[in-house]
């Protein structure tokens, strides 16, 4: 009950700053709007491109009704802009990646392992990661459970959203007769299920567990570990000859990335990443907050965020004239008004290794690793 009521008032409070953003300003210069729109698509693909890194996550697919309804659901919130996909338009213009495909609609439940370096034993450590996750389902007893839609939105005038709420067991008492009678919907005095979900696929990679003799399996406990191993020795220092680096990679906002090369090597237990020389860190240890934590949406923030990405708007380069998002604002009210209220069963989870062929919403699109683990079967006795 708490979870929804964080969750709900916070989806209310990105309705209203989303119609901030009512205006999209035009590009006049046709060269101009082309370049904007070339430089869009490069950075929709920039880790794509250049091939040297994968990303993980676990996501669950939408059911086919479920796609359906918010297939329909999209098409009439954009019918406003009478948009087109080919770059050349005039008029609005959104890339076809930027439009999530029917098929390939899903809810992010957490992302394990942000953006690192392709190594040789990369499908080991992916292998170990979604063997860590099945682990996880099945000793905490993750059992299915229902998502209801909350609304519609297009939050800050660029990402189109479908927003969703949990629902769970209550239990009344018929005043006449005394006996319980069970409701389902989003009262639930019972532990919120997705924010139970989140926090334990977070803590069964981040924490140890000894009773299970299990390891942290992130970026930073992966290095620490083979700096134990192989001790000091390992970081070259100055005067002594290292293995070539790689020169600094940039965005194509020209900001350079954080360097995450780190070299994979095999071994009879997890895999194990070579160590980076230290840096000095302004970051207490007791702060320190590992990717996943960061990146899992709704678990940073609090308020326990259940979306499906629709759809992104390129605002920089959308049309050369100015674009009301009015209209589009008024078809979210009236689709959240027609689908509020639909379910959907959250039952099979589907780990991902992708390299962003995507673009920034779809990691479903030509994935190195790709396994669906079903959630366990909850026994009545």
């Amino acid at each position: 009950l708490e979870a929804n009521r964080r969750r709900t008032t916070s989806y209310y409070e990105k309705a209203r700053q989303a119609h901030e953003q009512s205006l999209v300003l035009g590009v006049p210069s046709y060269s101009k709007l082309l370049q904007k729109r070339r430089e869009e698509v490069k950075r929709l693909q920039f880790y794509f491109i250049q091939g040297k890194k994968s990303l993980r996550t676990v996501i669950v697919m939408c059911d086919a009704p479920t796609q359906q309804l918010l297939t329909e659901a999209r098409q009439r919130i954009l019918s406003p802009l009478h948009y087109e996909w080919d770059i050349y338009t005039r008029g609005a213009w959104i890339p076809p990646m930027n439009v999530i495909p029917k098929h390939d609609m899903h809810v992010t439940i957490c992302v394990p392992y942000w953006w690192h370096s392709l190594r040789n034993n990369n499908a080991e450590l992916t292998q170990a990661m979604a063997q860590r996750l099945r682990h996880a389902l099945i000793v905490d007893f993750h059992h299915p459970f229902c998502i209801e839609l909350e609304r519609i939105v297009l939050l800050g005038g660029k990402t189109l959203v479908a927003l969703w709420r949990t629902v769970g067991e209550r239990t009344v008492i018929d005043r006449e007769t005394q006996t319980e009678i069970k409701l389902v919907d989003r009262h639930s005095l019972e532990i919120d299920p997705m924010v139970r979900l989140r926090r334990q696929i977070v803590e069964c990679f981040t924490k140890e567990r000894e009773e299970h003799k299990i390891k942290p399996l992130t970026h930073h406990h992966l290095r620490h570990r083979h700096s134990l191993d192989f001790g000091d020795n390992s970081v070259k220092t100055k005067g002594t000859t290292a293995s070539p680096v790689s020169s600094t990679e940039l965005h194509p906002s020209g900001r350079p990335l954080p360097d995450h090369s780190s070299v994979m090597t095999r071994s009879n237990s997890l895999p194990k990443l070579a160590p980076v020389v230290p840096k000095p860190s302004l970051i207490k240890k007791s702060d320190r907050r590992h990717t996943i934590e960061l990146k899992t949406p709704g678990l940073g923030s609090g308020d326990g965020f259940i979306h499906t990405t629709l759809c992104r708007l390129p605002l920089d380069c959308l049309s050369t004239d100015d674009v009301e998002l009015e209209p589009v604002h008024r078809l979210c009210r009236e689709a959240t008004a027609t689908y509020a209220g639909h379910r959907m069963l959250v039952h099979k989870f589907r780990f991902l290794e992708t390299t962003g062929e995507g673009g920034d919403s779809n990691p479903c699109v030509g994935p190195l690793f790709d396994e669906t683990i079903e959630a366990p079967t909850r026994t009545v006795v």
